[in-house]
């Protein structure tokens, strides 16, 4: 018997050796605190989170160790989880007796000696997390007055291109016929030079103000596809254009920007037509559970698809002024309009045989715009 109970007593203390070792190896802290509120064991961890020796925590008491710890929130939730014999996992900012602070996360268990207390420093996650909201908040604020930059910039430089502007009408107006050939061409460069100037400046406006805060409301897209074809009709009739539509549903959305959305997307497929071919556009969508997957196809003249990233850039243009008009605004309103939504944006395209512009729209929209990632464009991931 006596042998039998030697080996037992060798086999629980070989165990209770095991059990030890896999707690000290542990990264987290680990404490067991009796029903008087001494250390009973700590491990490693915890006894470089405590900054103390284990001798000088183990049979002492929280308060001999921690003076006014008594007083304390965590105190409370610790003779709350003693007391009732309940679990607790919560954050806490520990003062040490030198000074020093630090956060950790704290999983308090009920068990039979008293409590067991694991511990996690979050002391430098919580600081990234400060200064990662610090830094969105000064974002947030440089957004602002960039925002407000272009705008004024927008503004007071209209003023005086308009005076250019109408300055060098005047000068040809009244002395065109004065003029060699020369210089009649220096002057339409300048009049052209100046309205594109112009639209660039209210490009780089309207472009800017899709930083602010969404307005969502319910918008019916068959109704905004309606009023950008009345809008676009001169255009239309001027290629031929034929654009269809099969139902399109009503979404939570921005309407302003919806509109200017559906007009760039329908604008370009009537614009970039094939030499001598009337386009052919149509505009449909489908349900794709969670958003609303929308399609813009034409028969136009195509592009690389390669060019994905490209398209989507302000001002990046893949032909030349002389061939097609424009800023090359358009595509990247599109797709900050449809990132700041929730949804994505891409397309499918092969020279000579159109493209299909896609995009997404989420059922649910987003709490803040700000929310998404984007910095990246084209594919869907």
């Amino acid at each position: 018997l006596e042998a039998r109970v030697r080996q037992r007593t060798e086999e629980l203390v070989k165990s209770e050796q095991r059990y030890h070792n896999a707690l000290d190896n542990m990264m987290e802290g680990i404490q067991i605190i009796g029903f008087d509120w001494r250390y009973l064991y700590v491990n490693d961890a915890l006894v470089a989170q405590s900054t103390l020796s284990r001798e000088d925590l183990l049979g002492r008491t929280m308060m001999e160790r921690y003076p006014g710890i008594e007083h304390t929130p965590l105190f409370e939730v610790m003779q709350r989880c003693m007391a009732d014999r309940v679990s607790e996992v919560m954050e806490n900012e520990f003062t040490f007796p030198n000074g020093t602070k630090s956060q950790f996360q704290l999983s308090i268990q009920p068990m039979v000696d008293g409590l067991f207390i694991l511990s996690t420093d979050i002391t430098e996650r919580k600081r990234a997390e400060h200064e990662l909201l610090a830094q969105r908040e000064r974002l947030e604020h440089q957004n602002k007055e960039l925002e407000q930059f272009a705008y004024i910039a927008s503004h007071d430089l209209q003023e005086p291109l308009r005076m250019v502007s109408s300055y060098v009408q005047l000068l040809q107006r009244r002395y065109s016929d004065r003029l060699d050939a020369d210089a009649n061409e220096f002057i339409a460069f300048a009049v052209d030079g100046a309205a594109r100037m112009k639209q660039l400046i209210n490009d780089l406006l309207l472009y800017s103000r899709l930083d602010r805060p969404l307005e969502s409301t319910e918008v019916r897209m068959d109704q905004v596809l309606a009023e950008t074809l009345h809008d676009l009709s001169a255009a239309i009739q001027e290629v031929g254009a034929v654009v269809t539509h099969a139902p399109l549903p009503v979404v939570r959305a921005a309407r302003s920007e919806m509109a200017q959305l559906v007009q760039n997307l329908v604008g370009n497929a009537i614009k970039f037509h094939k030499p001598g071919e009337p386009p052919v556009v149509h505009v449909d969508a489908q349900d794709s559970g969670d958003t609303w997957t929308f399609r813009v196809t034409d028969n136009g003249i195509g592009m690389e698809e390669h060019y994905a990233d490209r398209v989507f850039i302000p001002f990046k243009r893949l032909h030349t002024r002389v061939r097609f008009s424009g800023t090359g605004i358009g595509l990247a309103v599109a797709k900050k309009t449809v990132e700041r939504h929730g949804g994505q944006i891409w397309f499918r395209s092969k020279i000579g045989h159109g493209t299909t512009f896609h995009f997404t729209i989420p059922k649910q929209p987003p709490t803040h715009e700000n929310d998404r990632d984007t910095a990246g464009g084209g594919q869907p991931r």
